[in-house]
């Protein structure tokens, strides 16, 4: 049980034998009850309101750097922290054909490989928060003519093609019995809000069409192969969009 300590003497502190009488009292308190009154504590000069019901927000200097690395956070800063980044890899099993020639086409997925905050819906992508965002694409391009023939791709957000972001790609003409190949890659970072929606879009003049038929440029995808050793599959279209800010 908590006791009061002896009154601090008014006296000033020059005048010995009140403080000594002072002090042994204490001491005569504290080796018999082992217990001071916090109550009976002056705070005067102090930063401590109240070590008994530990108040978090009473402590001072916990802002970290050295020692046990501890920080002091708001709620704001603790969902900051907290909140991570957006980020998706998607791609496509399947060969994609474009819509006919000189004709702006939606690039193809189907597969969400990893995703989180991004959602994948009718080959668009739905962000789910706004921030900085790298979106890096790799599409195997094809192109079964014996002419090298031009592919262009960029983005569009909302429905609205994002300037700049374009590029145009010679893919190489077949040779022999084998088709030309190019990885079309292209890296870009952009502004989003939350909930906007962005596509990839391709053309090409020269399109290959099995049904008309007519030789030209496509995407194509090859299924996972055990002979003559093992290889995984070979989706035709890859991209990754990751929040960085």
């Amino acid at each position: 049980m908590a006791i009061q300590l002896p009154p601090i003497p008014n006296n000033p502190i020059t005048d010995v034998f009140v403080w000594r009488d002072w002090f042994y009292k204490v001491s005569q308190v504290l080796s018999q009850q082992a217990a001071i009154a916090w109550t009976s504590i002056n705070f005067t000069g102090s930063n401590l309101r109240d070590i008994q019901t530990r108040q978090h927000n009473a402590l001072q200097s916990i802002d970290g750097g050295v020692g046990g690395q501890y920080y002091h956070l708001t709620q704001a800063q603790w969902n900051q922290v907290t909140n991570y980044f957006n980020y998706g890899s998607f791609s496509d099993s399947n060969d994609q054909i474009l819509a006919g020639p000189d004709t702006p086409t939606k690039v193809a997925f189907n597969t969400t490989d990893v995703a989180s905050g991004i959602s994948l819906s009718s080959n668009e992508f739905t962000v789910s928060k706004a921030g900085k965002y790298q979106i890096i694409f790799s599409l195997q391009a094809v192109n079964t003519d014996s002419q090298a023939h031009a592919l262009y791709v960029w983005l569009r957000k909302n429905n609205n093609d994002v300037a700049g972001s374009a590029s145009k790609y010679d893919v190489p003409s077949s040779h022999g019995s084998s088709d030309g190949y190019l990885i079309v890659v292209s890296t870009l970072i952009l502004d989003l809000a939350a909930n906007d929606v962005i596509s990839l879009y391709a053309a090409s003049s020269n399109i290959y069409d099995p049904v008309a038929p007519s030789n030209g440029v496509y995407f194509e995808a090859y299924t996972s192969s055990t002979s003559p050793y093992n290889r995984p599959s070979i989706p035709s279209n890859i991209i990754n969009i990751t929040q960085v800010a």
